[in-house]
């Protein structure tokens, strides 16, 4: 098999980067491991400006059919009244989120990818690079019990928080998730509205517990914990009890019935992890483009993946494949995004400092500055002027 462009991964950051190089009229092959439509655990959250990218791939229709409009968050503090949130800001008369299951919207992402022109190839497992004098030929991969070998110019790698191919072709070693995190859908749900739920517990903070409405009685219900150093044999521990306690409180002490929580790793490690090789440009959360603070990582997904097949089109166009043209977009990220993150590690230590965050639930009872603050850090994106602004009232 042959083609200008392999890209390893249908997610979000994939099929993106996937349907943008065949509108931009290169020959694509887009490979995933399983078959589609499959399931991924996730929050299910799309935070607002992704409409905007779905429209302008073609899902406007599809998102209005099937996800759930989200007009912002109601905040819950131990033993506190909720303070809510709205995602409206001035000059933006709809900004909104949205809540979408994976299981739908990957596989319509893929196929928006498929109608663009870029061929799907399933159950294909991406085992390593084929390098030729140092440069980049193609990828050995295995699609059920038959080998395979995709002659390429360039390969991008939208594999999540896998990174067993970035690691073969020697680009990074073993290094454990930041964070771990858990869901599961429940059903005859009351207290829904167009509001996400984010529960601030001391028990998960910096992490926190949510409940994401899918539909008028139906929600995506998590729980996230940040590891923070810990083992993920520790994190497991700490996140199965708190997602079994977080179950039993929607129920007033019951135990739900529900699907059994899926497990997931979360890799927020930008700029640090690998971001462009020779041939190679590596988007989404197997860049460690994920939302330090919330957890968010479809936006992410989709901006690189648009950004990739922006670089990848133009190496194609010049015949160069080497680092020095590709490492454009690793530039472009880190100008995007670097400082953001940034901030929001800041952010997020600073939570974690004895005393801090029981100060702010205390202060978020009387003080209405508490909930601008905390806009201003999680909803818009500033969370180093969010985190100034609290200490500044404590």
């Amino acid at each position: 098999m042959k083609c200008d462009v392999l890209v390893i991964g249908a997610g979000p950051a994939g099929s993106s980067a996937a349907y943008w190089l065949a509108r931009f009229g290169a020959s694509v092959i887009l490979a995933d491991k399983a078959r589609f439509p499959r399931d991924k655990p996730c929050g299910d959250g799309l935070t607002p400006g992704v409409e905007d990218m779905l429209i302008s791939m073609g899902l406007g229709d599809f998102l209005h059919n099937h996800g759930k409009p989200i007009q912002g968050i109601h905040l819950f503090y131990p033993e506190h009244p909720r303070t809510t949130i709205k995602f409206e800001s001035s000059g933006e008369s709809n900004r909104r989120g949205w809540v979408i299951p994976r299981f739908l919207l990957d596989d319509a992402l893929r196929r928006s990818a498929s109608s663009a022109g870029a061929l799907f190839l399933p159950d294909f497992s991406a085992r390593a690079p084929i390098y030729k004098h140092s440069r980049l030929e193609g990828v050995l991969g295995n699609q059920g019990k038959q080998e395979i070998k995709i002659r390429t110019h360039l390969v991008i790698v939208a594999t999540g928080a896998n990174r067993t191919f970035i690691q073969s072709a020697g680009l990074c070693a073993f290094c454990p998730p930041e964070a771990l995190a858990s869901r599961t859908y429940l059903e005859g749900l009351s207290n829904l509205d167009d509001f996400i739920q984010v529960y601030l517990d001391r028990g998960l903070i910096p992490g926190y517990a949510w409940v994401f409405p899918t539909g008028e009685d139906r929600a995506n219900i998590g729980c996230g914990v940040i590891l923070n150093g810990r083992s993920a044999q520790e994190g497991s521990r700490q996140l199965r009890s708190c997602m079994r306690q977080f179950l039993r409180s929607l129920y007033g002490g019951k135990d739900p019935v529900h699907e059994k929580p899926k497990g997931y790793p979360i890799r927020s490690d930008f700029p640090s992890a690998p971001l462009v090789a020779s041939g190679m440009l590596i988007v989404g959360e197997a860049a460690g483009l994920v939302d330090p603070i919330t957890g968010e990582g479809i936006g992410l997904a989709l901006r690189s993946g648009w950004l990739a097949a922006r670089v990848a089109s133009y190496a194609l166009s010049v015949g160069d494949f080497t680092t020095l043209p590709l490492k454009v977009y690793e530039d472009a990220l880190r100008h995007m995004f670097g400082e953001y993150f940034v901030g929001a590690r800041q952010f997020l230590s600073w939570l974690d400092e004895p005393g801090v965050t029981d100060r702010i639930i205390q202060e978020s009872k009387s003080n209405p500055a508490v909930s601008r603050a905390l806009k201003l850090a999680i909803i818009d994106k500033s969370p180093r002027q969010g985190m100034l602004a609290l200490k500044e009232m404590l």
